[in-house]
């Protein structure tokens, strides 16, 4: 359990209802009387102000934090190209080797359930030592200045009774992202899991890359253009005369691979709040639901 939670409901009610518009049977509300509605959640306990922002709708699609920063974003007009980098495992290494075309990922164990001792720079040093000791053909000063992303893993004993539930963090997620002039590259990486016991598991996928001398597009899409192609696709896939607003809950730049070319292209990706992605090449304007 998160304990992440937010509960609806009327005041003085203490039955479950449904409102209307929402998925799933409408129920009758107990008390008619009632107009207000009161929302409880897990961010700010104990009846301490919460802060609430007004979304921004844009072309039907409701973006949580503004819009004003995706419309100054300069989009790429060139394409990069890749050249794979294939590393090579140690023979010492004690762990499963697992190579797949340019990736290769080792398993060394499963992560435990022990709290951790260190902290996310030990991570990212534990995860780069490792790299080094059991890596061949590829130096590590290629990934470590690369944007990092770091997460944890926790555990909790599940309590039957449905009461609070105690996380520990038990490992940590460590991902070294490749990117070209800052903009990220989809599928392009460092990954490992490191608990006290060190890496039990590490995938790499590693090119180099440089910028593509025929394939460019001198007016790519920018993100007004991008959000309109989604809201449509959108649209396009409900019933007639329903009314729905797309909720984003990120947006982002990126170079993602198009098999036409054989080339990465810059790319927007819209992620949902029900978790469904959009891709919007911004040369062509093909869009693609992950």
């Amino acid at each position: 359990s998160t304990d992440v939670y937010c509960v609806l409901t009327h005041n003085g009610n203490v039955q479950y209802s449904r409102f209307e518009g929402f998925p799933g049977s409408t129920y009758t509300r107990p008390d008619s009387s009632s107009t207000t509605i009161l929302r409880f959640s897990s961010a700010n306990p104990n009846g301490t102000v919460q802060t609430y922002s007004v979304p921004e709708i844009f072309n039907g699609l409701s973006f949580q934090d503004g819009i004003s920063a995706l419309k100054s974003i300069n989009v790429p007009t060139y394409s990069i190209v890749a050249k794979s980098i294939n590393p090579v495992i140690s023979e010492d290494t004690k762990a499963m080797v697992y190579r797949d075309s340019n990736n290769v990922s080792t398993i060394s164990g499963e992560v435990g359930n022990e709290k951790v001792t260190f902290n996310t720079d030990e991570a990212l040093t534990k995860s780069v030592h490792w790299f080094d000791n059991n890596f061949k053909g590829l130096e590590s000063e290629q990934f470590i200045n690369k944007p990092t992303d770091i997460s944890t893993i926790v555990m909790a004993e599940v309590n039957l009774s449905g009461g609070k539930e105690n996380e520990v963090v038990v490992a940590y997620n460590v991902t070294y992202n490749n990117a070209y002039n800052g903009i990220p590259i989809l599928g392009s990486y460092y990954n490992t899991l490191v608990d006290n016991n060190g890496v039990k598991f590490s995938s790499i996928d590693w090119a180099v890359f440089s910028q593509s001398m025929q394939n460019y597009c001198m007016d790519p899409m920018k993100f007004e253009d991008a959000a309109v192609i989604v809201s449509g696709f959108i649209k396009g896939s409900l019933p007639d005369n329903t009314i729905s607003t797309g909720v984003v809950d990120n947006v982002e730049i990126v170079y993602d691979y198009d098999f036409g070319t054989n080339t990465y292209q810059p790319t927007w990706i819209f992620a949902m709040a029900d978790s469904t992605i959009y891709k919007v090449n911004c040369f062509s304007g093909t869009i693609l639901k992950a």
